[in-house]
């Protein structure tokens, strides 16, 4: 940031690579997209039967107390909202983060999931209630119908049915996913994810439909990982085997040697490093030694964000130094016995290092990473695999595509904005926001 006068400003980046960050974001949302162009039958079957849908709810829907609506319920009208709701949180990137049995204060996240499904999907289902009730009753305004106060038992006592589990079990699940004076310390700054619904009384709720809607997925992170931090940890430790099995689908096992399991790299009994996945190609030789960083998607500000960049950069750096050592001063012969393949397979000259995060894999910066290892983002990595044919897929050339596709090496499109309010302006360097 520059000061030119008093009275004006102009923001501009000050780090050597920039907007990093943004590119990367850019390819989650390919992936996304890529999942909904998969779906693209079951959407046009759900919006083939809109209009009827629709008809049916023009007869359940009611004008109540002049100003407001109710509706009957119908188990088609129910499942159908429902459907919609699972086509479009199989879209998101995040909810994959646990195994749908590890558990959370003794309650499996499936569970979690389920009902956010449920909630969005009761949410969208209003919403299209309101457009017909408005269109049948002119009188009927929006401000009036649109925001729900939600009675906390009823709703909880929905919650229970759809979930199939105990009202106990149902309470602890719902409340992590409503925002009260308890939690405001922790949702107090710019960025905090958006609650689904705020306690306004003691038997009362108020219905966020952003956050309903919108991304709900992030508070039920931030408050599974608040509220039970030891199951977090441990839960988290278990996202390497799950990443490694996803990385392996992909590596033919005729061809390809995997190993289901890291590998700890020893000294004298002194643990040196571990290579989390390891790839051997028998028709070529190469062989990818492998870090896989499966970092929080959510983080609590713009400090705590920083603080993730430096671990990942520190870690990663630190393990390619590590694991660079190690080759250059085992034999090949001591090489095969960690990794218990026949020393025949083992060519030092072929090993190839690469660094994979699932929602960064690169940052902002001075320095760009090692130019001897491939550091990529997992989103990224599936978009250059879908390029190639399965028989194509080889260790140097996912190597070589990812040094080509590294955000480093793209230019930024860069606008100037400005901003004026009264008599001071804000001159903004960067590139357009909606990008991503």
């Amino acid at each position: 940031m520059s000061l030119l006068e008093k009275k004006n400003a102009r923001l501009s980046y000050m780090n050597t690579h920039y907007s990093i960050e943004r590119y990367e974001k850019t390819k989650s949302v390919k992936y996304s997209h890529a999942i909904l162009n998969s779906l693209g039958d079951e959407y046009i079957k759900g919006f083939s039967q809109l209009p009827r849908i629709i008809k049916k709810m023009e007869k359940l829907v009611y004008t109540w107390n002049y100003n407001f609506i109710g509706y009957d319920a119908d188990p088609e009208v129910d499942h159908f909202f429902i459907r919609n709701a699972q086509l479009d949180f199989v879209q998101a990137t995040e909810w994959d983060g646990f195994s749908p049995t590890s558990e959370f204060g003794g309650i499996e996240y499936h569970f979690f999931l389920e009902a956010l499904i449920a909630i969005e999907s009761i949410s969208l289902k209003h919403l299209q209630f309101v457009e017909i009730a408005t269109k049948k009753d002119p009188i009927l305004e929006k401000i009036n119908i649109l925001p729900l106060v939600v009675d906390y038992d009823v709703f909880l006592d929905s919650l229970t049915y759809i979930l199939g589990v105990s009202k106990e079990t149902s309470e602890y699940i719902f409340d992590k996913f409503i925002y009260d004076d308890k939690k405001k310390k922790y949702y107090s700054h710019i960025g905090s994810p958006v609650p689904l619904f705020i306690r306004i009384s003691s038997t009362q709720l108020l219905r966020s439909f952003t956050g309903c809607i919108h991304r709900p997925i992030d508070f039920m992170l931030s408050e599974l990982k608040r509220q039970y931090s030891i199951d977090w940890d441990r839960n988290t430790r278990e996202r390497e085997q799950l990443f490694r099995n996803e990385l392996y689908k992909y590596f033919d096992d005729k061809r390809f040697i995997t190993f289901d399991r890291s590998i700890d790299i020893s000294d004298n009994g002194r643990i040196i490093t571990d290579i989390d996945a390891c790839i051997l190609d028998k028709e070529t030789g190469d062989i990818a030694f492998i870090q896989l960083k499966w970092q929080d998607s959510i983080y609590e500000s713009t400090r705590s964000f920083i603080s993730k960049r430096k671990n990942y950069i520190e870690k990663s750096k630190k393990w390619v130094n590590d694991i660079e050592q190690w080759i250059n001063t085992v034999s090949e012969k001591r090489m095969a016995d960690f990794l218990q393949l026949s020393p025949q397979l083992i060519n030092k000259d072929k090993i190839k290092l690469f660094v994979i995060g699932r929602h960064n894999g690169n940052y902002s910066g001075d320095e760009k990473p090692y130019s001897n290892t491939a550091w990529c983002q997992w989103y990224n990595l599936l978009e250059l695999i879908g390029t190639l044919t399965s028989e194509s897929i080889t260790i140097t050339k996912l190597f070589e595509l990812i040094q080509e596709e590294s955000p480093y090496n793209q230019k930024n499109e860069i606008k100037t904005s400005e901003i004026i309010y009264g008599n001071y302006s804000v001159e903004l360097v960067a590139p357009p926001y909606n990008q991503a």
